[in-house]
């Protein structure tokens, strides 16, 4: 019997690489994101400090040498694309572009050239309380040292020169405030663009537990491509039919999924059927290899202490011993 939590995220890694390739498409959706504040324990509401302004700065050598490989990598991009229109084959293309075989291959499944993705930075320590430290300098006027007491107290974990450093910029708001006691207005939300892997696992929730501003997103996606909607509505009817085990809506399933337009998803669809049996079980009965799965896990763990120097009659011994 297959796993219904590894159908499910098969699917979802296959949605998400069927979203890919309308990445310039997704990017049109903003996604309005809200961090976590800690509330402040001496009023319900606290206020929220205006972000300061990112300075404007010269890009660095290394920058500008990573915007001229970006550049190149989408001249070769367009490239790829433009002889492919023209009607050469892909040996071809490789040949009169230099690029590897497998590079034009995944040059022509996409519609755009993915941009390159850096790691986000880490929020600051003092974020979380830089509410509370604004009204407590706008109640009184209190020294540093006590202000790390208070939030310490809450759980901060670093050092006074942080809190001195941002007590000193609080100071310079206050005192540029028409009235103390008046927060400063609130920022706009934070938009970012709508990711493939964000589209997934929206489209993926049960439908009972979506908000408002979920069910909004799914719409708007749906109206971007007539592929995004079928792709979409196939991925929902999957995840109905797993999660109310109704077996016997399997093979309609497989055969829209065949004569859709998604690759990826008829890829998805071409492994259930080469499992079909353990598939049909998974969505017929309520029983689950969990503890399977667990006894896998149980027995991966008491090889990996053995750092792969012993054979399968230690770890047997091992395992039968510790029953």
């Amino acid at each position: 019997m297959a796993d219904r939590w590894h159908l499910l995220k098969n699917l979802g890694d296959a949605l998400i690489r069927a979203f890919e390739n309308y990445r310039s498409l997704l990017q049109t959706i903003p996604v309005v994101s809200t961090p976590k504040r800690l509330p402040s324990p001496a009023s319900p509401t606290s206020p929220s400090l205006p972000p300061p302004p990112a300075p404007k700065r010269q890009l660095s050598p290394l920058e500008k040498l990573r915007h001229q490989r970006r550049e190149y990598w989408l001249q070769k991009f367009q490239e790829v694309h433009t002889l492919y229109r023209q009607g050469l084959s892909i040996s071809a293309i490789v040949r009169q572009s230099g690029l590897a075989r497998t590079t034009v291959r995944k040059y022509l499944r996409l519609t755009s050239l993915p941009p390159k993705t850096s790691p986000k930075p880490d929020p600051r320590l003092i974020d979380p309380y830089r509410d509370y430290l604004y009204q407590r300098l706008a109640q009184e006027n209190v020294s540093s040292y006590r202000l790390l007491a208070e939030i310490r107290a809450q759980g901060f974990k670093g050092g006074h020169t942080t809190v001195y450093d941002c007590v000193a910029q609080l100071r310079q708001l206050l005192d540029r405030s028409p009235s103390k006691s008046d927060p400063p207005p609130s920022p706009p939300p934070k938009t970012r663009p709508l990711t493939a892997r964000k589209l997934a696992f929206t489209g993926l929730s049960r439908p009972d537990a979506r908000s408002e501003a979920a069910r909004q997103l799914i719409h708007q996606a749906c109206q971007l491509h007539p592929h995004l909607e079928q792709i979409i509505a196939l991925a929902q009817r999957f995840a109905y039919m797993l999660r109310t085990r109704q077996a016997q809506l399997l093979d309609p399933w497989l055969e829209m999924t065949g004569s859709s337009q998604s690759p990826n998803l008829k890829s998805f669809a071409t492994g259930l059927r080469q499992d079909y049996e353990a598939v049909k079980a998974a969505l017929s009965t309520p029983f689950s290899n969990g503890p399977v799965e667990g006894h896998v896990n149980r027995l991966k763990f008491i090889k990996r202490q053995m750092y792969g120097r012993a054979n399968f009659d230690l770890l047997r011994s091992r395992v039968l011993h510790h029953h």
